[in-house]
């Protein structure tokens, strides 16, 4: 069976949105539809189709004027149907809530509080498969080196709360913080280095770090910047602290305005990351641990 090596996408998309103001301008409701379609041809020899349509309902009201208090509120319900030629059809059907508390204290410092739940569903790539027989996909791979297809893949579910301030402490200084937790549930990933290769749900994860963004202006021709992130993630239930993720990420730079030049300093670091990677080799599928180094990145630019 000859595979191809550039598939063919189709895709259609329409969004359609209604917003009413109630209650004397203290109240917004937001309605919405979408739906897309997307039809891929010679796909591993075959052919998949997707069709997505989704209803949105959002309400933000004014609780408060003075200090200004706003609560958001919305609901996503959303029905996926993927279809692969010779495998079958999976449906997918997720409602997705979410929750937002905004106090504007003053005009200059704002304090928000969010709860939030998402989803992802399978992909077309990830419900297809590889079937053996397969002599020309790139890279040349032996006969019995194939990918199953997983039509009992589960959407992946993320939870996430938010704890966040946006403000101008002093004139010169504009600031942006927030701490968070979420939930990855029903992670998409390859499991087991054996074959056939299949996707699969993998077990929970969890998350929690801190962002910080400054910008400070001190002059009209000086400027400078700061942003830093420190996350940790947990396997659930093992605790194992994984390290796929950079755990540390910093920028810091500035800028001179000076007789009609520019010139802005940035540096960057993104801290190592540890991750296990499917490989081949004569013997088979092996599953080795992978670990890049930290990493530095410093830019210079005149204009």
């Amino acid at each position: 069976m000859l595979v191809s090596e550039d598939p063919e996408n189709y895709r259609g998309h329409v969004v359609a949105q209604a917003d009413a103001w109630l209650l004397g301008s203290r109240e917004v409701v937001s309605l919405a539809a979408e739906s897309s379609y997307q039809k891929t041809l010679r796909l591993f020899g075959g052919s998949a189709s997707e069709l997505y349509y989704a209803g949105v309902i959002q309400n933000e009201t004014v609780l408060l004027r003075n200090p200004r208090l706003l609560l958001n509120l919305g609901l996503r319900a959303e029905q996926v149907n993927l279809d692969v030629s010779g495998k079958g059809t999976v449906r997918y059907g997720n409602y997705s809530p979410r929750a937002s508390l905004i106090a504007r204290l003053k005009d200059t410092h704002t304090l928000r509080m969010t709860w939030a739940t998402a989803y992802r569903t399978p992909s077309i790539w990830e419900v297809s498969d590889l079937t053996s027989g397969v002599s020309n996909y790139p890279p040349p791979v032996p006969m019995n080196y194939v990918m199953f297809s997983n039509l009992s893949l589960r959407p992946e579910e993320v939870q996430s709360f938010e704890l966040g301030y946006r403000g101008r402490p002093l004139r010169w200084l504009r600031m942006d913080a927030a701490a968070y937790y979420q939930e990855l549930k029903r992670s998409i990933q390859f499991l087991q280095a054996g074959m056939p290769l299949i996707y699969e749900n993998g077990p929970t994860r969890k998350q929690a770090g801190v962002e910080l963004g400054l910008m400070v202006r001190p002059l009209t021709i000086l400027g400078g910047h700061l942003s830093y992130s420190a996350s940790r993630t947990t396997e659930a239930g093992s605790g194992q602290v994984l390290h796929d993720y950079p755990t540390h990420l910093v920028q810091i730079g500035g800028e001179i305005s000076k007789w009609g030049s520019h010139v802005t300093l940035d540096f960057n670091y993104v801290s190592s990351t540890a991750f296990s990677l499917m490989q081949s080799d004569p013997s088979g599928i092996v599953n080795n641990s992978v670990r890049n180094s930290a990493q530095t990145l410093l830019n210079l630019r005149v204009g």
